[in-house]
């Protein structure tokens, strides 16, 4: 069943603005809350201590989920796209191990070219599997549509980006400037919180101004902020670099926000996604 149409049967016009706004402000949550508590577990316990509390959160969430989240009201919904599923976890699951691996074992080596030719052609595989589906888990033929494209490729490149900056941000702290796990949690609350402020504020202005126009400023405040980041040295002071976050968390709240709106919008609401008419 494709997500985006699934959001139309519950969310009416006037709560789907606001669920996203929610939605993406919890972004900023995990952001605070994921490193804040690894950092002490790290601290407290084993490292695999991590691993056992997100396995309990997760569970959490299921029963939560199943408890809260309400059905779609839409009554056509898809069966599961169980080969859709299977195809894109095998395609997602060998292209992230292909990159992960290829630092060690060297990018031109035979099992990272190896690796990226088979995610090629399992990508590809999913792609014409749901073509020639009736009911895919996602139509692919939406890409023709360029403000699904356009949104979707900001959402993907702001989480990438991120992602790239806590993963590297987290070794800069401890490796660089010797703070302790818990402390170094600590310290990213500041992105954190402007993510959070960013999500709210971005779905409020999209309404205002249109997803366009706050989609293409969050990207700009993206661009400012990776060029201040640039500039990090071992004797930048944390206050700088904690403004420097600022920029970066409202960028990715105004951009992520706002696209997610622009996504679900392409997608009809009188019908799900896999009916191309």
């Amino acid at each position: 069943m494709n997500r985006y149409a699934a959001a139309h049967g519950v969310f009416t016009e006037r709560t789907k603005a606001k669920a996203i706004g929610i939605w993406g402000a919890t972004t900023g949550l995990g952001v605070a809350c994921g490193p804040i508590l690894g950092g002490w577990l790290l601290e407290s316990f084993w490292w695999g201590s991590v691993f056992l509390a997100l396995a309990i959160a997760a569970a959490v969430s299921i029963v939560a989920a199943a408890s809260v989240v309400t059905t779609s009201s839409d009554p056509a919904t898809p069966p599961i796209d169980y080969g859709g599923l299977v195809l894109s976890v095998l395609a997602v699951g060998t292209l992230v191990f292909t990159v992960t691996e290829a630092p060690d074992r060297g990018w031109a080596d035979t099992m990272t070219v190896t690796g990226f030719v088979l995610a090629i052609a399992l990508f590809a595989l999913l792609m014409f599997w749901e073509c020639a589906r009736d009911e895919p888990m996602i139509d692919v033929k939406l890409f023709t549509n360029m403000r699904f494209t356009a949104a979707s490729a900001s959402v993907t490149f702001a989480y990438f980006a991120l992602f790239g900056f806590i993963f590297l941000i987290t070794q800069y702290f401890q490796l660089v400037r010797g703070y302790p796990p818990l402390e170094t949690g600590l310290k990213l609350i500041p992105v954190a919180a402007s993510i959070a402020a960013g999500s709210i504020l971005g779905t409020g202005l999209a309404v205002r101004l249109g997803n366009k126009a706050v989609v293409t400023a969050g990207l700009s405040l993206f661009t400012v902020a990776f060029l201040w980041i640039a500039t990090v040295s071992q004797s930048t002071s944390y206050l700088e670099i904690a403004l420097q976050m600022i920029p970066l968390g409202l960028g990715l709240g105004l951009t992520s926000a706002p696209a997610t709106e622009a996504i679900m919008g392409a997608v009809p609401a009188t019908r799900p996604a896999s009916d191309p008419r």
